[in-house]
């Protein structure tokens, strides 16, 4: 009797189907961590398609242990068969099954790679403020001045953040700096003040002349639940030049209760 006759069982190599599942999910994870790191920006698909990588790799991993020389007959009825065609004990018993192997893998690599890979995204969203929010802003406000313009695009809650889309146009003629730290602040209606944390933010604080540019700006906190109307407040703009505003600030923005 050959592999891949009737009554052959197949054996899989289960410690390099499991190594190349958990190197392929460990790859992927310190790939999407780094990127968020650098982009401040986490994308909920990227993340899990860390585990459907890993489960892919182990599955073909399985498979392709399982058709070399790992498969051998299971033994047969017949004495005579059986004492003709010896089953070396050891390698009878080698490895595991491939339909439990498959099993395996989807357990320990897609459930557990799974449960690893909500909980790396989640420090992750923590560590940089990308996490995931819902925006409560009924609509974009914009004002301008002095040849400045600034645009309220999303006014986002995070878990543990504020996080708004904002957008700026340079027509003053001169360079713009719109610095966060120290800077920067959202302000209620009911005057409590949150400021912008410059480390989670993905903002570029220079802006040339006649540029336009967006960047999100995160808040290390909440404003009050009651809280419907706020304002986003740059205490001092900083200029190479005289023509532009010394400050600027968008006031009603409206927000969806909670």
């Amino acid at each position: 009797m050959t592999p891949g006759e009737p009554g052959t069982t197949r054996r899989v190599r289960t410690g390099l189907t499991l190594t190349l599942g958990l190197v392929t999910g460990v790859l992927g994870l310190v790939g999407n961590a780094t990127a968020a790191l650098v982009s401040k920006t986490t994308g909920s698909y990227a993340w899990l398609a860390v585990p459907v990588a890993a489960v892919a790799v182990a599955v073909i991993a399985a498979f392709a242990t399982a058709h070399t020389e790992n498969a051998w007959p299971e033994p047969d009825d017949d004495p005579a068969t059986n004492a003709t065609e010896p089953i070396p004990h050891e390698r009878q018993r080698r490895g595991l099954r491939l339909t439990t192997a498959i099993v395996t893998v989807l357990l320990v690599i897609g459930g557990g790679g799974l449960a690893v890979t909500l909980g790396t995204r989640y420090v992750v969203g923590v560590v940089t403020g990308s996490e995931p929010g819902v925006d409560r802003l009924v609509a974009p406000v914009s004002t301008s001045s002095k040849g400045l313009g600034l645009a309220v695009d999303t006014f986002e809650d995070t878990p543990h953040y504020t996080r708004l889309t904002v957008t700026v146009r340079n027509n003053v003629g001169n360079p713009l700096s719109l610095p966060l730290l120290g800077n920067c602040v959202v302000v209620g209606d009911d005057g409590t003040t949150i400021e912008a944390d410059s480390f989670r933010s993905h903002w570029s604080v220079s802006v040339a002349p006649g540029s336009r540019q967006s960047g999100t700006i995160v808040f290390g906190s909440h404003l009050p639940s009651g809280v419907l109307d706020a304002s986003l407040a740059f205490a001092t703009v900083f200029e190479q030049g005289f023509d532009g505003p010394k400050s600027i600030r968008v006031d009603g923005l409206k927000l969806r209760p909670q």
